[in-house]
């Protein structure tokens, strides 16, 4: 007997009312399986892309916080934790 959500997993073709979570594998060489791989490998690529972008971006303001800190000769990583930073009044 199958479960309650059997439908939502089945294939779009067999069952076109119902949306499928998952989709159906094709052999590598059906024609659906090529264009599935083309569209694979370029979300890897993007994810991959802005994965390393965002590691670049905090990098970045690691940095930017370092030299800030020895531009203005005080401790803004300590200031980060404390919330108080000198020459600023409350």
């Amino acid at each position: 007997m199958p479960g309650q959500l059997a439908g939502w997993v089945a294939d779009t073709e067999a069952s076109p009312s119902l949306p499928a979570i998952v989709s159906s594998a094709y052999a590598d060489e059906d024609e659906r399986g090529k264009i599935n791989d083309v569209r694979e490998e370029f979300w890897e690529e993007l994810h991959e892309f802005f994965a390393n972008f965002t590691l670049l971006l905090v990098l970045l303001h690691i940095g930017g916080v370092v030299h800030a800190s020895y531009a203005d000769k005080e401790n803004l990583v300590k200031a980060m934790f404390t919330g108080r930073k000198r020459g600023v009044e409350e």
